[in-house]
């Protein structure tokens, strides 16, 4: 292993390829996956209630899905 740097980077230790998804992405893209993409949930996530109420809506809503239920 190198440990010289070289323009901030250890040498031989380039990564190439799209950058790794933060957890904002994910929490982002979990939520258009269930149609709330549009929901501001930095605020929802202040409110420990509304949180959990929403995630559980969001549970029984996926477990209807999996079973066809509309």
């Amino acid at each position: 292993m190198h440990t010289e740097f070289w323009w901030g980077n250890l040498r031989g230790r380039n990564h190439f390829g799209r950058p790794s998804r933060g957890w904002k992405d994910n929490i982002k893209m979990d939520l258009q996956e269930v149609r709330y993409g549009d929901l501001d949930w930095i605020d929802l996530g202040q409110n420990r209630d509304g949180w959990r109420a929403f995630a559980n809506a969001v549970r029984i809503f996926e477990f209807h899905n999996m079973l066809g239920i509309s």
